[in-house]
Order: structure tokens, then sequence, then C-alpha cells
């Protein structure tokens, strides 16, 4: 007989922070829950009160050092993933931002490191297909944006 998973809902706000003058994106690197080390777009869950905007520039901070300011909403992108016996049906809400101001420092307890790439670079170093789409919804990036 097979074991039915619990399934509960998970949501994250995340940033793609786009670099105009350099045309570059920023990073993060992180170990996942299969303990593999990937590059992939800063996000975290909202804390209490907050909109998703806020959550999204406070996890950008925290993650990267960066201050940032967001230019617009880009998407929200949709799995699934199984940890600790349970089904989680993911939601992260995405914004374009730029970049205001290094402030600090990433969180090492959660990042492994931060790092600019240019859109092929990154292209090359992200590994998941939500990201890659994140990507593809951003590649027709204008001298505006």
């Amino acid at each position: 007989m097979v074991k039915k998973l619990k399934t509960k809902p998970d949501f994250s706000c995340g940033g793609l922070v786009w670099d105009k003058a350099a045309r570059k994106l920023l990073l993060v690197q992180v170990e996942n829950l299969s303990k593999k080390r990937v590059w992939t777009f800063p996000k975290g869950h909202p804390e209490s009160k907050e909109t998703d905007s806020e959550a999204a520039v406070r996890e950008v901070r925290e993650e990267t050092g960066w201050q940032c300011e967001v230019i617009e909403p880009i998407m929200d992108v949709r799995y699934i993933y199984v940890h600790d016996g349970t089904r989680y049906h993911k939601t992260v809400r995405w914004f374009l931002m730029k970049p205001i101001a290094k402030t600090g420092e990433f969180d090492p307890n959660e990042i492994l490191q931060s790092q600019w790439y240019g859109l092929e670079e990154t292209a090359d170093l992200i590994t998941y297909d939500t990201d890659k789409k994140l990507l593809k919804s951003i590649e027709g990036l204008t001298p505006g944006r």
C-alpha cells in the first residue's frame, strides 16, 4: 500500500536584481534540500504584515547584502517538492528589481556565495527549470528597464 503524503502550500517572494549599467543579474549559491550546491535567485518567506514586494526586497537584502528597489512584478512560478514526508505546492512571486546600494553582506547561514553574472553566464549557471523560465521572461530586457 502506498502511503499518501500530506500536502501543504508554501509561498515565497523573490527578486531578479538587474544592474542595467553592467547588464548583470545578482545570483546566490545555496545548498538545496538534496544537499546539492545550486545557483539561483534570492527569495524567501514573507514575515507578518509584509507586502509581497516588501518581503522580496528584505529577502534580497538578507541573502545578498544589496538594498534594492522593485521595478515591477514579473510572474508567479509554481512547482511541487517533497520534504520530510510532506508534498509542498510552492508559489514564488517574483519581482524585477534594481540595485540601490551595497549595505551589508549575505547571510552565511543560508547563502554560500552571492555574485553578479551576465545574462549568458546566468543561463549557464542556473539549473532549476523555474529559474530558466523566469530568466526567459526577462531576456528581452530593454535599455529602459
